[in-house]
């Protein structure tokens, strides 16, 4: 299948729906609402060949009460830094030009797809590096019915730890 067929079927808007880490010996770690790795998110894909990906925890009473003074861009003051710094640590933001990786067999329903080079990225490290995805797009009807988009990727070297994430087609 063409790439830029499948970059067309995956184009959208999505919201995040669920973040879990999933090990080799098949536990899987759900964030609770509590905890500061609950994330809601916002992924944009288009079918020209961009992407831009945000997340951030949406459990603020990880914020100390200053956090409500919060103001951007920051005031030159050191006052809220440690606010700013829970922000920083559940914060991952990210956009750069979107492909489909040609070292995987990839349809319109799974495969895989490259996020990069990074332009624009919080994580200073990642920048002009690219993240690459595995995908399954899953479509269900009824009531809680839609395209979900599921995308996973390893989290270490050895492949023991996956990082999963579901996402919600808005549009």
């Amino acid at each position: 299948m063409k790439p830029q067929a499948i970059l067309s079927a995956l184009a959208g808007s999505y919201e995040l729906l669920i973040f879990t880490r999933n090990r080799a010996n098949d536990s899987v770690e759900i964030p609770t609402a509590q905890s500061p790795y609950a994330f809601t998110g916002l992924l944009i894909y288009t079918s020209s060949g961009y992407m831009s990906a945000h997340m951030t925890s949406f459990n603020i009473s990880n914020l100390s009460d200053d956090g409500a003074n919060m103001v951007w861009p920051p005031r030159n003051t050191t006052d809220l830094d440690d606010a700013w710094a829970v922000v920083a640590k559940t914060t991952l933001a990210y956009a750069a030009t979107l492909s489909i990786n040609p070292e995987v067999p990839s349809t319109k329903e799974s495969g895989a797809v490259l996020h990069g080079p990074l332009h624009v990225t919080n994580m200073p490290a990642w920048v002009g590096g690219t993240q690459k995805r595995n995908y399954r797009v899953v479509k269900h009807k009824g009531q809680n019915g839609g395209t979900f988009l599921r995308l996973s990727a390893p989290v270490n070297a050895d492949a023991t730890v996956e990082s999963t994430l579901w996402w919600r087609k808005l549009d």
